[in-house]
């Protein structure tokens, strides 16, 4: 395979060993550690265990470049976009695949005000990874604070106010690691939650996280035979 960084239309994405590897994660770092783009990051995941290894091998890279580098774990795209900018970090690194298959991975990039890094800036990192060559013994800190998790939560609920109508929701979080924040979320709003697929699985036990009519089919009869408002 080709081990050149290549950004699509949302940060790097391909499967995994076959159109992205850890050598081209490697290369990503060397781009970062190579350009001026700061040397504070914070790093995320999904729930699939390429993207887990991914962000751990950022973390400790970026971190070997002598960076300060925050890792929150389990996190939303949103909530890693949220987290760069509330947490004044110079980039986020949200490792998803998103809506695609267990067997994909990939890497979203955020500048220090929460939105993804402009055409520009992938360009600069693309041909800084042709010169990809590490420096030993150069080692920064890394942190692994979860706490603007919380800070996320209580922002939302400050942000839309529920009102005083409460409803029954129906939430498939598809495996995915919003099954971490979502139900617990409205329930703290004052809805009534009945949350299904809301354990975090590398293998989407459930259905496969694209939503599409094919995969909701057993959400969508769930919603016809019981007595939620909606899902």
């Amino acid at each position: 395979m080709n081990n050149n960084l290549r950004f699509g239309t949302s940060g790097i994405r391909g499967l995994f060993q076959e159109e992205i590897d850890t050598n081209m994660v490697m290369k990503l770092i060397e781009s970062i550690s190579l350009s001026d783009l700061g040397s504070k990051f914070l790093v995320g995941h999904d729930s699939r265990r390429s993207c887990i290894l991914f962000a751990n091998i950022l973390t400790s890279g970026l971190s070997y470049h002598e960076n300060k580098v925050n890792q929150i774990g389990f996190a939303p795209t949103p909530l890693v976009a949220y987290a760069t900018r509330k947490g004044d970090f110079d980039l986020g690194f949200s490792v998803t695949a998103s809506h695609n298959p267990p067997n994909y991975c990939g890497i979203k990039i955020f500048d220090s005000n929460g939105i993804a890094i402009d055409e520009k800036t992938e360009q600069m990192l693309q041909n800084y990874s042709s010169e990809y060559k590490f420096h030993p013994d150069k080692f920064g800190r890394i942190t692994f604070d979860e706490g603007i998790k919380v800070d996320y939560s209580l922002d939302i609920m400050k942000r839309f106010d529920s009102g005083k109508k409460k409803f029954k929701i129906l939430v498939d979080c598809a495996n995915g690691v919003t099954g971490d924040f979502t139900p617990l979320l409205l329930s703290k709003m004052g809805h009534k939650v009945i949350s299904i697929n809301s354990h975090p699985s590398h293998l989407f036990h459930g259905h496969s996280p694209e939503p599409i009519k094919e995969n909701l089919s057993v959400t969508t009869t769930l919603v016809k035979n019981s007595d939620v408002d909606f899902a």
